[in-house]
């Protein structure tokens, strides 16, 4: 091969690598035009946008698509998120959602494209909020509101105004209580039963309950030991299902963390007690945690976990409604005798 030959091959090597170059640059710039919200961000309060097809984790939302929603964020001392309508909305298309392992809330506005505006001001406070992210899923929009820490907050909707305004958890609350069930057990927990009734113990005992039953996102038991010891949660109250033809609950706990008069060893009784007297299940009595390895030696609350060994046929719908049934009505005992002695030990 000559030398004419080879300087023309370089040459039309040169020309193609330098097209292909290009059309990737543009390709890329397009890309960034088309998903340039998703960079930006105003201050310590960021706006995420997500543009592309989302899987959730949770399987009832795998198919919903997040698509960027532009906002802007304006960060002002207040304590204070502010959303304006544009029109009149129904209180009932407003949900909040905690997801408190992560410090989270999650605003729903039920057909939300129809009553906000792309380019609306949002106000926030970076004090209280590391970030916030809007974006629409289907005629929905979500903020997601990302704070420094746990905190109380209240929610108010008036003069096509949504504010949400947040407080010291202390301010708001004196008990907490944590109530656990592993994520694998949602396709057998009746949501929505459950939300209301934890709703109504809160209201009942002027108690603040942090339920996983009520999260949409993957947690775990760790996570959730950590939240408690965290917020110094008055107790963590578990339950577990298990697919089992031995028809019986068995509660667990962690003999080695103790306090004086209400411990793990005292709830565990408690629960075992009344969850086997409402279920009508027979109890195993009291186990103790052995593994060493095992999220309950992490409590620095009173802990314990009560295991219903059931069948967990999902087609016996009548089954699985009554037990979900008598376990709320147990949970309800439980929490009104722990709110009992505690009140009363702080008399004494």
């Amino acid at each position: 091969m000559d030398l004419v030959e080879k300087r023309a091959r370089l040459y039309r090597g040169t020309v193609i690598a330098a097209v292909a170059f290009t059309l990737i640059a543009c390709g890329l710039m397009g890309c960034f035009k088309y998903y340039e919200e998703y960079f930006d961000s105003h201050g310590r309060i960021a706006v995420v946008a997500e543009a592309a097809l989302v899987e959730q984790k949770n399987a009832s939302l795998s198919t919903i698509r997040k698509r960027n929603f532009r906002v802007s964020i304006v960060d002002e001392p207040g304590a204070k998120l502010i959303v304006p309508f544009k029109t009149q909305t129904q209180k009932s298309n407003i949900t909040v959602c905690e997801e408190f392992t992560q410090s989270k809330l999650v605003v729903t506005l039920k057909g939300g494209t129809s009553y906000i505006e792309e380019g609306t001001k949002l106000i926030s406070d970076s004090t209280w909020m590391e970030a916030v992210g809007v974006y629409r899923q289907d005629d929905d929009i979500v903020i997601e509101v990302y704070c420094h820490e746990v905190c109380g907050y209240q929610i108010v909707y008036e003069n096509g105004m949504l504010t949400l305004s947040f407080l010291p958890l202390r301010e708001q609350y004196n008990d907490f209580m944590v109530v656990y069930t592993p994520w694998s057990n949602r396709n057998n927990i009746h949501r929505n039963e459950w939300n209301q009734a934890i709703q109504k113990l809160e209201e009942e005992y002027s108690v603040k309950i942090f339920s996983t039953i009520a999260m949409q996102e993957e947690y775990t038991a760790q996570e959730v030991m950590e939240f408690a010891n965290r917020v110094h949660a008055n107790m963590v109250v578990g339950m577990e299902l298990v697919d089992s033809q031995d028809m019986q609950v068995v509660t667990v706990c962690n003999p080695e963390y103790f306090i004086p008069v209400f411990g793990n060893v005292e709830l565990a009784a408690l629960q075992e007690q009344e969850f086997a007297q409402k279920t009508g299940l027979p109890a195993m009595g009291v186990q103790v945690i052995r593994e060493a390895q095992d999220w309950m030696k992490q409590s620095g609350v009173p802990t314990a976990l009560t295991r219903f060994c059931v069948s967990l046929d999902q087609k016996n719908v009548e089954q699985n409604y009554n037990l979900n049934q008598k376990m709320m009505e147990a949970l309800e005992s439980i929490i009104g005798q722990v709110i009992e002695r505690h009140n009363g030990n702080e008399d004494r």
